[in-house]
């Protein structure tokens, strides 16, 4: 799922000794921060093929920004038997926008401070066509940069994948 309870998982780093507990709930950290963050913290150099970002650069300097969007993806199963149904999510500090590969709704478009239970979908609503047009901009210009913009990412951008119009 790309919803905030299922997208939310905290990434906990412990080093003993050096630091006072703390949580930072800005938008921070990815699954491919985690080897990174973790040469990061050995003082090792990361692999350059490594796409994810340093957490560690934020734990000794909490000024520093790694990031201020996040892109997350998923592949929806029913048990252990794949849908063929893939999903990505660009979620900044107020917004958060999910494009899905098949189904009736393939956008959606949430007001994350507004909204955080993520049930008024403004990507059926005129008012958001902007900001839906810009989320979208965005997700296909980071899947032509990491080089994931043929195959399943490329199902998301299909010609056939217009917005249905949905009554609220």
């Amino acid at each position: 799922m790309l919803y905030e309870e299922s997208a939310r998982v905290p990434f906990i780093i412990s080093r003993l000794g050096s630091q006072q507990p703390k949580t930072d709930s800005s938008l921070v950290c990815n699954g491919i921060d985690i080897i990174p963050t973790i040469c990061g913290i050995a003082g090792i150099k990361a692999p350059g093929y490594l796409k994810g970002a340093d957490i560690s650069k934020r734990l000794n300097n909490p000024a520093v920004t790694l990031r201020d969007t996040l892109v997350i993806e998923t592949d929806f199963a029913d048990n252990e038997k794949l849908l063929d149904i893939s999903g990505r999510a660009v979620i900044t500090k107020n917004l958060k926008y999910i494009v899905y590969s098949k189904g009736q709704i393939r956008e959606q478009l949430f007001n994350l401070e507004q909204d955080p239970g993520e049930m008024d979908n403004l990507a059926v609503k005129p008012k958001y066509k902007k900001q839906l047009a810009q989320m979208n901009e965005y997700l296909k210009a980071w899947c032509k940069k990491t080089g994931t913009l043929s195959g399943r990412c490329c199902r998301l951008f299909a010609p056939d994948a217009t917005i249905p119009a949905v009554s609220q």
